[in-house]
């Protein structure tokens, strides 16, 4: 008897979070296609086809952002449409208590979490990817980033010429960099000059030259010392390669710290990143607990539209109470992984103390 209603539990649960899920995918289309009509208007011959995957490509990774809301509202109805039908009291006369009412979906939950962790987490990155790259094929002004063994690397298009920006040790904290050289060639890839810097700063998204050695297609030497030269480079850029690490596979991250680790960049938007994917089955996990708990204290005495508001500030509180927590532990006021992990620690404490208190209901 108590696996066929374990089931029943299981399969409406299921059921409810699957709708939700649709609901969610059909908001996400809807605000990615608002958003890249800017995109759009970049483009040197913008298509249909190239809107098409412009949204498809960005859409996954802006979903996953709401998964955790996802399994929280899909709790909520979840608890609140045992109560409307009156299945909880017969659940209750069947030995089940609230506990184990909030249990079995908040496990299920965590084993979908892990699912999502390893399928929609990698996918999601490798369409950003995707995205990206389409963006820079078909933008009018293309910059494009790498970071590889050699250092870190910048290319730019200008309307007479092409820059190609080399900088050892990038320190992102104190904005200085310890060498580097600048290549600059033609719309036709004829070389024109190189500039070798000798360390130098970064300053309203230019890069300050302290010592150069430039040498042109003559083959002369000339060497400016103690001379203060910027370039206009965008820095804003080098600055959000090391933020937008979404693109970054979840399977290459530990992979891409050592990387970064070896050649003197930070890490800590990778590990934060890191942490936050493996920390999302537990996210979700609690998600479900705190929606059963919510709905089990206000019972029926709260309609849909409550509920839904609820919801909707649960939210909006969980999201800016984890970006200032890791915001805190980028700006180094307490540990960046304890920055990630506080809030689920806040969410479990809440839960426990919750959960005690329900199940003596």
């Amino acid at each position: 008897m108590n696996n066929i209603l374990q089931n029943y539990i299981l399969r409406f649960f299921l059921k409810i979070l699957f709708m939700i899920f649709g609901i969610f995918i059909l908001f996400v289309f809807l605000i990615t296609i608002l958003d890249e009509i800017g995109t759009l208007k970049s483009f040197q011959e913008p298509t249909l086809i190239d809107y098409i995957f412009i949204v498809f490509f960005k859409s996954p990774t802006l979903f996953l952002n709401f998964v955790p809301f996802i399994f929280l509202f899909s709790g909520i109805f979840f608890f609140l449409e045992l109560y409307k039908n009156n299945e909880i009291i017969a659940l209750r006369n069947s030995t089940f208590s609230n506990f184990k009412i909030i249990l079995i979906p908040s496990i299920t939950s965590f084993f979908l979490g892990i699912i999502i962790v390893f399928v929609l987490v990698p996918f999601s990155s490798f369409f950003l990817k995707k995205y990206e790259n389409l963006k820079s094929q078909y933008s009018d002004t293309s910059n494009l980033l790498m970071v590889n063994q050699t250092g870190f690397w910048i290319y730019e298009k200008r309307d007479k010429n092409k820059i190609f920006l080399h900088l050892d040790n990038l320190n992102l904290k104190k904005k200085t960099y310890d060498s580097g050289s600048i290549f600059i060639f033609d719309n036709n890839m004829e070389f024109i000059e190189k500039i070798d810097l000798k360390e130098g700063k970064i300053f309203n998204n230019k890069i300050e030259l302290n010592e150069l050695v430039t040498k042109n297609d003559d083959k002369k030497l000339m060497i400016n010392k103690n001379k203060i030269t910027k370039i206009d480079l965008p820095t804003d850029t080098i600055l959000s390669k090391f933020r937008n690490v979404e693109t970054v596979n979840f399977f290459d991250i530990e992979k891409e710290i050592e990387l970064n680790q070896s050649i003197g960049y930070t890490t800590d938007f990778l590990t934060t990143r890191y942490h936050k994917i493996v920390s999302l089955p537990f996210y979700i996990f609690l998600m479900i607990i705190f929606s059963g708990l919510i709905t089990i204290n206000l019972k029926k005495t709260a309609s849909y539209l409550v509920y839904g508001m609820i919801g909707v500030f649960v939210s909006i509180s969980l999201y800016f109470l984890s970006d200032l927590s890791v915001t805190a532990g980028l700006a180094g006021y307490i540990p960046l992984i304890l920055s990630i992990w506080l809030p689920i620690l806040l969410i479990s404490i809440f839960n426990i103390v919750g959960m005690l208190q329900t199940n003596a209901k």
